[in-house]
């Protein structure tokens, strides 16, 4: 047998900053307490198929498209030496595809794999930030492991491999980290 469903949702949001983004943590995070409440619009729309067919093995795939448009919105930028800072940033805009596929053979072998794609935008007029894509958001982000269990589930071989393209931690786009 197999099934599917599919979910679609729009909501808009307000998000208030939390105590680490007013007052930091006393180390690497310096707390900004001038930071406005992060307003907008998002929705996402998912799919999910599963199927499970003879000698105990079964998949499932799950597919969604995300998008949200924000003002204000609350992000750490590096203002410093291993030091990050929170800023509000004016309008800007994210959207992505997800895709995630889980398997399973005889309650033995069990596998996960997910991808998540995504693009955003600082919507800026600003010279210099306008455009740019916003800091802390990677293009591509993959997600894989396997494990394999054995003694009735008392015992488990795994690996997890993981694959985080290179962003920036700034909103100028001058600093960027490697992909990882």
């Amino acid at each position: 047998p197999s099934s599917a469903a599919s979910d679609v949702y729009k909501r808009q949001y307000l998000r208030s900053p939390d105590s680490t983004e007013l007052f930091g943590d006393r180390g690497s995070m310096i707390g900004n307490p001038d930071l406005q409440p992060e307003r907008g619009w998002q929705w996402d729309v998912g799919f999910r198929g599963r199927t499970s067919g003879k000698r105990d093995a079964s998949c499932s795939v799950d597919i969604g498209h995300f998008w949200n448009a924000s003002r204000n919105r609350i992000t750490w930028i590096q203002n410093g030496q291993k030091t990050m800072v929170p800023i509000n940033l004016g309008k800007t805009w994210v959207q992505g595809l997800e895709a995630a596929i889980q398997t399973q053979i005889r309650q033995v072998v069990f596998t996960e794999t997910s991808l998540t794609w995504a693009q955003s935008r600082n919507l800026s007029p600003e010279p210099g930030i306008g455009s740019k894509r916003l800091p802390s958001i990677p293009n591509l982000n993959a997600w894989h492991s396997t494990s394999l269990e054995a003694l009735d589930g008392r015992l488990r071989f795994s690996h997890i491999i993981r694959h985080v393209s290179a962003n920036f931690l700034d909103e100028t786009n001058w600093i960027r980290t490697p992909s990882r």
